[in-house]
């Protein structure tokens, strides 16, 4: 009947507010010197749901090659209105001596035009209809860039440049 419709109804937006889409939209170095590198990156969550969602606080890392390159905490109350997103700003300092773990693999994928894989740990914590909820993210894999030369508009040049000196 209507209660059983009305549990159900209620039943599934929870599942949609839970089941959050996100990626990865841009990265930008904010400071770097001899010795790191700081780096700001920018997570975008998109609240599935009919209904608004309340987010109490957040702690969230991004790795890549299992080197942590950005984190952002927030203890800050704000709400994501139904079928609305909201960017999260994480930036990380990190130090030279991680990065050249990851450099190298980093610059052939570039050049080699493959993907660009990341993954995010954390948390969010959220309440919906009244009721606390905790979304978790572990090491979970998002792909920042299919093709960055692409994305940035590079790729019609270092083809070229590929070709004229046979790389």
């Amino acid at each position: 009947g209507l209660v059983g419709s009305l549990y159900y109804y209620f039943k599934k937006q929870l599942e949609l507010a839970l089941s959050y889409e996100y990626n990865l939209k841009n990265f930008k170095i904010k400071n770097l010197t001899t010795e790191s590198v700081e780096i700001q990156t920018t997570v975008n969550l998109k609240n599935k749901s009919s209904f608004e969602i309340e987010v109490l606080d957040y702690n969230i890392q991004v790795f890549y090659k299992d080197i942590l390159i950005s984190n952002s905490v927030s203890e800050k109350t704000f709400s994501i209105l139904a079928d609305n997103e909201f960017n999260v700003v994480t930036t990380t300092k990190v130090d030279f001596g991680d990065v050249k773990k990851v450099l190298l693999p980093f610059v052939l994928n570039v050049m080699q035009e493959k993907p660009i894989n990341v993954e995010v740990s954390g948390f969010v914590k959220v309440k919906f209809i009244g009721l606390n909820h905790v979304i978790k993210f572990q090491k979970q894999k998002i792909e920042y860039s299919s093709n960055l030369l692409k994305q940035y508009g590079l790729d019609d040049n270092w083809r070229n440049l590929k070709n004229k000196f046979s790389i």
